[in-house]
């Protein structure tokens, strides 16, 4: 990370733009994240993330911890798009979520 350095843009897009709001969550047995992308025409730019640690006190079942993070995605989206719907049109809103299709028990 020694002289990392990265430029944010402030502007996201024009008023009158057409975008699609991109969610993304995910889970392991440490933690949840999510995080929502606003796409414009062949731009696309990282708008908010978010990420949570599984409480110490009792053991949650992955299941549980996809489920969480699923939840935190559409909080997050919905969050987001509250608060874009005034400055862009947004025209699709659209969530990601890849799901374990077997588990262990031991």
């Amino acid at each position: 990370m020694n002289g990392f350095q990265k430029t944010i843009p402030r502007k996201i897009t024009t008023r009158s733009s057409r975008a699609v709001l991109i969610t993304f969550a995910d889970a392991s047995s440490e933690a949840i994240a999510s995080c929502t992308y606003l796409h414009v025409q062949s731009t696309t730019q990282l708008l908010m993330a978010k990420g949570k640690l599984p409480s110490l006190k009792s053991r949650i079942t992955m299941p549980k911890m996809e489920l969480n993070a699923m939840t935190l995605a559409m909080r997050l989206a919905n969050s987001v798009l509250s608060q874009l719907s005034s400055m862009v049109e947004v025209t699709k809103v659209v969530l990601f979520y890849r799901t374990r299709k077997s588990y262990s028990t031991g």
